[in-house]
């Protein structure tokens, strides 16, 4: 198995148990896909054109890789304007994977531009290739509903969201030097929920999250010269009768990332051939990060 580099800084489990949407996944044979459209800057939608691309280099606690993000043009779908998103992903020692997402341009309205919590609502296509000429396979996603985790009965949750500017800060990247503005966002969460079997208890869930994005609007894409995330996270069984404000015992799990600007440019070009034949994704153990 290839090292896992998550670049999306995705909040999975809390969506899945907030009933908030997670960031999308699909897993090609032997590694991890990772899509880059939860990166990408959609509140100016007229700034996403097709041949502008990032590169960056993945740090995280289990390796290192490296990802390029790429606009590729526009397509409708039944009254929808959609922007193809591209990436390109690659670790040590392994032939690069692609995949290509066709995301609604509606999601730049919005307001608090979380757009990887939201990905899920607006992505309607995906595409994937496991290496340069092979098999191109095919996903249509449905529209979904966002859940409300006030309708989940017995889930006691208390989440805290926080998000702040700090100040201007020089960053330093092999593409060059920006005075970026850092946006900084937190999150609190603690779930407490009923066993899957009546009187086997509770299961416990904490995390706590913080993720920084360095902003330059010279940066085409995405306009992130860096992004670090730290996140620890618990999960635990507790008695029935556990009162709502407990915390079982036990080390967290510690996460570290961080995605650090290479290059840009204008001039990219789609690894999917033109007019080339999809298939349908076979689902077998197939997911989105």
């Amino acid at each position: 198995m290839l090292p896992r580099i998550l670049t999306v800084f995705g909040l999975a489990l809390l969506a899945l148990l907030a009933g908030l949407p997670a960031p999308s996944r699909a897993q090609l044979p032997g590694t991890t896909m990772v899509t880059g459209a939860g990166l990408v800057d959609y509140s100016r939608p007229e700034k996403l054109k097709p041949g502008s691309w990032v590169r960056y280099h993945l740090t995280d606690t289990q390796g290192q890789g490296e990802q390029k993000i790429m606009v590729t043009g526009f397509e409708t779908v039944g009254r929808e304007r959609c922007v193809w998103i591209e990436t390109e992903f690659k670790v040590p020692g392994s032939v690069p994977r692609y995949s290509k997402i066709l995301v609604a341009l509606s999601i730049s309205k919005l307001p608090d531009h979380d757009y990887i919590k939201a990905m899920p609502l607006y992505q309607r296509r995906l595409l994937t290739m496991t290496g340069m000429g092979h098999e191109i396979q095919k996903l249509d996603f449905p529209k979904v509903v966002q859940a409300q985790s006030s309708n989940i009965p017995d889930v006691n949750q208390n989440v805290k969201d926080r998000r702040d500017t700090l100040a201007t800060t020089p960053v330093v990247t092999d593409a060059g030097r920006f005075l970026c503005r850092p946006v900084r966002f937190t999150r609190d969460a603690r779930f407490l929920m009923p066993g899957k079997e009546p009187g086997s208890g509770k299961r416990y869930h904490r995390q706590q999250e913080e993720t920084v994005d360095y902003q330059n609007e010279r940066i085409p894409v995405t306009g992130l010269a860096r992004r670090t995330y730290r996140g620890t996270f618990k999960d635990a069984s507790l008695p029935p009768d556990a009162p709502p404000d407990a915390d079982p015992p036990g080390a967290a799990r510690v996460m570290q990332k961080d995605a650090v600007l290479v290059d840009f440019g204008t001039d990219g070009v789609s690894a999917f051939p033109r007019n080339a034949k999809a298939v349908p994704m076979r689902p077998q153990g197939r997911r989105i990060r």
